[in-house]
């Protein structure tokens, strides 16, 4: 229950420093260039977060922060539909619509990716029912088998 509110709150400080590196290179009037790469490596990084929550974390997945995740890849992709001016002065229209497509399919993997890994707690969770009952079956058996002997 408590783990809820801080998965989302860590979903959005993972959100926010990835946008907040990108108004860091903006405040400083990097070349259109450098900020696109970092926006670039912002959405990559994002992914990367989801993939760590998702298949990596000792406790088990944390299915909240890559939604949160998703959901910020997906508002990245809105936000770039009508871009601010400051935006569509440095960059070109095919520019602004690659990173919202790129945002957009970040978004849409990373929900591929929680619907995955629920499917491999299922078989999980069925895989290891079935060995219960199976060494459960084979104690029974094993303990029948001695007392026919």
């Amino acid at each position: 229950i408590l783990r809820f509110p801080f998965a989302i709150h860590a979903g959005w400080i993972t959100a926010a420093t990835a946008l907040n590196t990108s108004v860091v290179a903006v405040s400083r009037s990097a070349p259109a260039d450098a900020q696109l790469a970092l926006g670039i490596v912002s959405l990559a990084v994002l992914h990367a977060v989801s993939v760590w929550v998702l298949f990596q974390l000792k406790k088990g997945p944390n299915y909240t922060m890559a939604c949160v995740l998703s959901w910020a890849n997906g508002w990245i992709y809105a936000e770039l539909q009508e871009p601010e001016e400051l935006i569509v002065a440095t960059f070109s229209e095919d520019i602004i619509n690659g990173v919202a497509y790129a945002a957009f399919a970040v978004a849409f993997i990373i929900l591929a990716q929680v619907v995955v890994r629920v499917g491999m707690a299922i078989v999980q969770r069925l895989r290891g029912a079935e060995i219960s009952e199976g060494s459960h079956s084979n104690d029974t058996n094993s303990f029948e088998d001695d007392a026919n002997v």
